[in-house]
């Protein structure tokens, strides 16, 4: 079992305040929880969400926030243009992945088609200037089933591309931090 999300958004908040990052983008909004958790410690917000359904539910829920901005898209591409805009060290918080239908609020998340974005989504963010700090949600689940790659591949890849940074998997997390 993951941990609750409390424990994610202590993490989150622990790495943002000792990195005084005042950023936070995130891919797989889903039904907008790490938002309205992080939104008083971020100056800025910006989730990328695949499904037009929820998508749409976020756009409804964050109405009239200005520090929250939502786009409706494939993180794997969405992410390339917000990382390239970024000006600074930010945190980014990477849950873009299917995630089936186990909510009874909606029939299914986006993305039983295609494969996870991590990839994608960890060269945007390498391709900075910037040594952003990075969270991959669901640790767990990189187990090579079902779309998913293997944790040790993942890990690889990051250092691979990284290899001056710190990288922790902690709290059904992998987190990527600067030296």
């Amino acid at each position: 079992m993951p941990p609750p999300h409390y424990v994610k958004q202590r993490a989150l908040r622990k790495a943002a305040s000792q990195y005084h990052l005042k950023r936070l983008v995130e891919t797989g909004t889903f039904l907008g929880d790490m938002l309205a958790a992080m939104r008083d410690d971020f100056e800025s917000l910006t989730s990328i969400e695949l499904s037009e359904e929820l998508h749409e539910r976020a756009t409804k829920r964050f109405a009239g926030d200005p520090k929250i901005t939502l786009l409706l898209g494939d993180s794997s591409e969405r992410i390339k243009e917000v990382a390239a805009s970024i000006e600074e060290p930010a945190m980014f918080w990477l849950d873009a992945h299917y995630s089936g239908s186990w909510h009874e609020d909606f029939e299914e998340t986006a993305g039983s088609d295609r494969p996870n974005p991590i990839y994608a989504e960890l060269e945007a963010v390498f391709a900075s200037p910037y040594k952003h700090v990075v969270f991959i949600d669901d640790a767990r689940l990189f187990n090579g089933e079902e779309g998913w790659p293997q944790l040790a591949e993942v890990l690889s890849f990051i250092e691979e591309r990284e290899p001056d940074r710190s990288l922790i998997v902690s709290e059904d997390c992998i987190r990527v931090f600067p030296v």
